[in-house]
């Protein structure tokens, strides 16, 4: 199937046609890429071309130098579209894309092999991943190419991306056209996978499983199904004669480079009949060798008959390796004994002196001038070819980019060459180590003048660990007493799933290996760790986010030597201190609009004008100060008109005391509290009815309704986690019944106070980090009452306080908070058994909230042990149609 092809011109301005033979293909100088482009400001893995419809697309894959579209440098890490005719430059070499017609590419894919369809669910679908296999099992043959197709499909109603996934030994030779698919609903797609098995003795002939995954990104959930790959067998045996140091013995050397086991039965013999051939046993002439394998099998040459008189000679012979297995096949290797006759000792001794001198000289220049020459010229011993002793690898299966040891042992060599690498060796026997990024078979060749020799070994590639090319901040520090945002990112190539634990962050939720992430508000020494992961290992990087000081100094404007430290952001404040000018202080927070800064001096603290100081940084990037963290004024005597009493504060049938309240100047600028109270509001039958404001009864259920209020908050309940009925008092008759619980509220002018009473649960669960939690509790606002989720501003609480926003793919960071949550344990009103509650004070600024307004929430409490999970109400955290509704109070009732 032909996807277009690309037109090369190359550094030395050659031409170059390539066709496009599979959907997707990576261009770098190492041969394990599709397309290896050996020329200068490549990188070994600089690129990835992927053809989607009719479309192609080029990804950077981090390369030094980069990838240029019409001279546009493009990012790094994210796939861009190729028009037709549009320049790209990869390093050296430039090409146009030029696409194969649209009506050809529709009917290669109606040819396309179909393979397996994998269909996702909506949420609802307790089985969330459908797969629908049409093939129980492929048949390939090592060294092949051949392809298969998944189709993935979603039937949900919203748009889903599906992460791609092959596993077991097959993934090692299997390539994903796509890795990811962005289906719209009800859409299906088809991903391409290309199988091209390697011929290596490591892979045995038979069946693998393989396991196909499609991941959802938006459940965060995947399905596997398996099927099996069958591997064919092929037959390739290396066979050769070793001469031992005792004459007449030799070695049969048998390497089985194929990748099922053989049976073969060796039959030595010679052209003359004149050898005798003997092995150890008869078994040893039969032999069995397994994929990989090394036999050396002993044989003894001798000649048939004693010759007398002539000449010694070298007579050849072969052994011939007849196979006994269906499919393999058969193989020789040469060698020759060297025969001598018997002289008698007497012709010998008569005839030793002329003999040798005829001989010697005849045969010296024979040998010398002739044979030197003319090999193959009578009594010319045969010419002796390179002998490769031993080919090593070490391991034979690595981790992509781990060492692997070549070693190597040859003799009667003069030209000794290892490729791919690294290449020619002066040794004849030594080391060296290479580092295979794919699968590779070492080829060694031994040369001399009458013929060379090769031996191979297979080196498999398995895949690699997750590489941390970086994890930083942006800004790396922030500035000692301000809130800064900080930008964490990180470039993991070959994770599958990368998480980050620290403050302000899910340790539970899954990252991309390239990504950004957002932390609001960064005022504290932090440290991060990330921890990236794939099918091969772990990766993991640290960072530390720090603070550097302001720098501030205090700047005397009036030219005096000493300034006012002020208690309050006026000069109507007291003074706290006097600080010298030019003295160190550090700034901790502002007013917003007013030119005053909180400053810490030594021990003490207090506030400064802005003009006052000389900062290294802008002090507008410091925290306001919260307006019930600013001092009051101390108020001053001004007539306020006090004429008429306060009739909502008469609560009782008796006339109202003589002695009234006497106008004073005490309550103009403080709330009243000193107010005179006539009768206790712990004691409900001391309460009587007001005429005109009847008291409601508790309406709380299963199904949230309106609760209007009638207490306001006197005294602030302590969130200590010690429960305790004066604090609790005034929300008694403010209910909202769980199923295994009650909750009581009440407010004040600040916060929206809850006792969240378990009372079911009577055993101390430890809090959990995940799932199950543990005891825990969540309360969720809809903070603009609009009945739906608004990201970035409707609210969640956790047990520990924290505050975070509604975001797309689950919750923000943690956000400053003045809201408290404590645990207790012990007895309440609502149960006098011992058991969990929590003690709540929501501020009504993190919800934007005030007196007298509606505030709908949802909650929901968790145990371990007895289990439980309330939630109201149901799916509280996606389903804000009918939350709890609570009318807050606007005062306090005596």
């Amino acid at each position: 199937m032909s996807y277009g092809k690309l037109k090369l011109t190359l550094p030395n301005g050659t031409q170059q046609e390539v066709s496009l033979l599979t959907p997707t293909l990576t261009i770098g100088t190492n041969p394990s890429n599709r397309l290896m482009l050996d020329y200068p400001g490549i990188d070994s893995r600089h690129a990835r071309l992927t053809i989607e419809g009719n479309i192609l697309l080029i990804e950077d894959l981090g390369s030094r130098a980069g990838v240029r579209i019409n001279n546009q440098l493009i990012p790094a890490y994210q796939p861009s579209v190729i028009m037709a005719g549009k320049l790209v430059q990869v390093g050296s070499v430039a090409f146009v894309y030029e696409p194969t017609p649209v009506n050809i590419v529709a009917d290669q894919t109606k040819q396309a092999r179909q393979g397996l369809s994998i269909k996702a669910a909506n949420e609802a679908d307790n089985d969330v991943i459908h797969i629908d296999p049409q093939h129980s099992a492929f048949s390939f043959s090592p060294g092949n190419l051949d392809t298969l197709q998944l189709t993935i499909h979603n039937p949900s109603d919203e748009q889903d991306e599906f992460r791609i996934r092959i596993s077991g030994r097959p993934a090692a030779w299997a390539h994903l056209d796509r890795e990811r698919v962005i289906l719209e609903p009800g859409q299906s797609r088809a991903v391409t996978i290309t199988f091209q098995p390697p011929q290596s003795p490591q892979l045995p002939a038979g069946k693998h499983r393989v396991t196909f995954s499609a991941i959802s990104t938006r459940n965060r959930v995947g399905k596997n199904t398996d099927t099996i790959i069958d591997i064919n067998p092929y037959s390739s045996l290396n066979m050769r004669i070793e001469e031992t140091d005792f004459d007449g013995r030799y070695l049969i050397v048998l390497q089985n480079l194929g990748n099922s086991a053989a049976r073969y039965e060796l039959v030595p013999s010679d052209a003359e009949n004149t050898l005798a051939f003997r092995f150890d046993n008869r078994e040893n002439s039969i032999v069995t060798i397994s994929p990989g394998q090394t036999l050396r099998i002993p044989l003894e040459v001798e000649a048939a008959d004693l010759i007398s008189v002539g000449i010694g000679r070298d007579v050849p012979f072969i052994v011939t390796a007849t196979p006994l297995t269906s499919g393999a096949e058969e193989r020789t290797a040469r060698s020759s004994l060297g025969v001598y006759p018997a002289v008698p000792r007497w012709i010998a001794l008569s005839s030793l002196g002329l003999v040798t001198c005829l001989c010697l000289g005849f045969f010296l220049a024979y040998s010398s001038l002739l044979c030197t020459r003319f090999a193959a010229l009578p009594f010319c011993p045969e010419p002796e070819k390179p002998n490769i002793v031993s080919f090593v690898a070490s391991p034979l299966t690595v981790e992509s980019g781990q060492p692997v040891a070549l070693a190597w042992n040859v003799v009667n060599a003069n030209v000794i060459t290892i490729n791919p690498e690294p290449g020619f060796v002066e040794a004849a026997q030594g080391g060296v180590t290479v580092n295979p990024t794919g699968s590779t078979s070492y080829v060694i060749e031994a040369a001399n003048d009458y013929g060379s020799t090769t031996q191979q070994v297979i080196v498999e590639v398995t895949g690699q660990r997750p590489v941390v090319n970086f994890f930083k901040a942006d800004p790396p520090v922030y500035i000692e007493g301000q809130q800064q945002n900080v930008f964490l990112s990180w470039n993991v190539p070959g994770a599958v799933a990368v998480q980050i634990t620290g403050p302000g962050v899910d340790p539970e939720r899954i990252y991309e290996p390239a990504a950004t992430i957002e932390l609001p508000n960064v005022s504290e020494p932090r440290e991060y760790k990330l921890i990236a992961t794939n099918d091969v290992g772990t990766a993991e990087g640290l960072l530390n986010i720090v603070p550097v000081p302001a720098n501030c100094t205090v700047n005397a404007i009036d030219g005096t030597s000493l300034v006012d430290l002020e208690s309050g952001p006026d000069a109507s404040y007291a003074n706290v201190a006097a600080v010298p000018s030019g003295s160190s202080v550090k700034p901790i927070g502002r007013i917003n609009g007013v030119n005053w800064v909180r400053v810490q001096v030594g021990n003490e603290t207090g506030w400064l004008q802005n003009v006052q100081l000389v900062c290294d940084v802008d002090l507008n990037a410091f925290p306001t100060v919260l307006p019930q963290d600013v001092p009051l004024l101390p108020a001053t005597p001004t007539p306020t008109n006090t004429n008429t009493p306060l009739p909502t504060f008469t609560f009782t049938p008796s006339p109202v005391p003589t002695d009234t309240p006497i106008p004073t100047s005490t309550f103009t600028a403080l709330p009243p509290t000193d107010t005179p109270t006539p009768t206790a509001t712990l004691e409900p039958s001391a309460i009587p009815t007001a005429t005109d404001t009847p008291t409601p009864t508790p309406t709380a259920t299963l199904v949230p309704t309106a609760t209007p209020a009638t207490n306001f908050a006197v005294t602030a309940p302590n969130i200590d986690g010690s429960f305790s009925l004066i604090e609790w008092g005034d929300s008694s008759n403010q209910e909202i019944v769980l199923p295994n619980g009650i909750v009581n509220w009440t407010n004040d002018n600040n916060f929206l106070y809850l006792l969240v009473d378990v009372t079911a649960d009577e055993v101390q669960d430890a809090p959990q980090a995940s799932a199950p939690f543990g005891d825990d509790v969540w309360l969720f606002f809809d903070v603009n009452d609009n009945q739906v989720i608004d990201f970035a501003r409707d609210i969640r609480f956790t047990r520990t306080g924290e505050r975070s926003f509604f975001e797309q793919d689950g919750y923000s960071v943690d956000l400053p908070s003045n809201s408290q949550i404590a645990p207790g344990f012990g007895a309440t009103p609502a149960n006098t058994t011992p058991h969990r509650y929590w003690e709540v004070a929501i501020s009504l600024v993190d919800i934007e909230a005030a007196p007298g307004q509606v505030v709908h929430m949802g909650i929901r409490v968790m145990s371990d042990n007895p289990t439980l999970d309330d939630e109201l109400p149901e799916n509280a955290q996606a389903d804000f149609t009918d939350y709890i509704t609570l009318q807050l109070a606007v005062g306090p009732t005596e």
